[in-house]
């Protein structure tokens, strides 16, 4: 049997003179009725990626499919006007890409830091869109765009509204899903605000972290060691004294303070063996018998 190409699927605009048409339909076979095109096929595919990443909670993975929903949709809606988009769309235009984009926002919100969240963060937060449309979802990217610390009380009053409407990122109200994702909302909120304090301060106590990040100094310490054991920053903690050390460690890695350690052994052994040669120097020098 012949095999359907992808060139089945394009526009009928997009094909070619009759002469190619006719050298095409010797050898693609042609869909079949009902079949869809190949940005329906795009979009499924997305929407499932989505609820494979979702359940996983892999929230960066799954804001990227909405991304790539978000763009079709504002591709479609301009009809390849890209540049005259803004002026020619109506309110039922922005209401097919607009849930696509709110859910982008909450989702670069909930992923972990790193490289590819703070670019899909700035990304977001510069979109025309969502300064426009979307004042709640500005707020939320500005919060984590700006290097301050977070208070979730003052954020969640910013958010409320747009976060008790949001079902399909956070799930139906009272739900274990919700629970669970606005809770990991919050560890973000408390995660931003370490990374904050580790920018601006070489020695904080534990005490004065909790306070910054409305928590316990105990919740504080556990919520440090965990962003240190997954990478997110480096540190020192004298639980004696109670005080974090953010100065010792920056920019060093493990083997990088390993080898500080090893050169700093070396050089009180060399200082021991130089003070031994010089107490038995002097000691020759006076006729004193060493007691070994």
């Amino acid at each position: 049997s012949r095999k359907v190409s992808h060139r089945a699927f394009a526009d009928a605009d997009e094909s070619k003179d009759a002469e190619g048409k006719k050298k095409l339909s010797s050898v693609v076979q042609p869909p079949a009725e009902g079949t869809p095109s190949l940005l329906e096929l795009k979009g499924m595919y997305h929407k499932l990626m989505i609820r494979y990443y979702m359940h996983d909670d892999e929230y960066l993975e799954a804001c990227r499919q909405y991304q790539s929903l978000y763009e079709d949709a504002r591709k479609a809606v301009s009809k390849g006007d890209e540049a005259n988009a803004d002026t020619m769309e109506t309110d039922a235009d922005a209401e097919t890409y607009l849930p696509y984009l709110q859910r982008v926002c909450w989702l670069v919100c909930l992923s972990t830091s790193g490289p590819m969240q703070k670019s899909l963060l700035e990304q977001t937060r510069t979109d025309k869109a969502v300064r426009d449309m979307l004042p709640a979802h500005h707020e939320l990217l500005t919060a984590f765009g700006n290097a301050e610390v977070i208070g979730w009380p003052e954020l969640d009053a910013k958010i409320s509204k747009a976060l008790e409407k949001e079902i399909n990122v956070f799930g139906a109200k009272g739900s274990d899903v919700r629970e669970r994702r606005v809770g990991h909302l919050k560890q973000r909120v408390t995660e931003h605000g370490i990374l904050v304090i580790a920018k601006y301060y070489r020695r904080i106590t534990l005490t004065r972290v909790g306070e910054l990040l409305g928590l316990s100094a105990s919740d504080a310490e556990k919520r440090i060691c965990t962003m240190v054991n997954e990478g997110h920053i480096a540190c020192k903690i004298d639980r004696v004294v109670g005080v974090v050390d953010f100065a010792t460690a920056k920019g060093e890695s493990p083997a990088a303070v390993l080898d500080s350690y090893a050169a700093s052994v070396r050089d009180v052994v060399g200082l021991v063996e130089r003070s031994s040669h010089q107490i038995s120097r002097e000691m020759q020098r006076h006729g004193l018998a060493s007691k070994a």
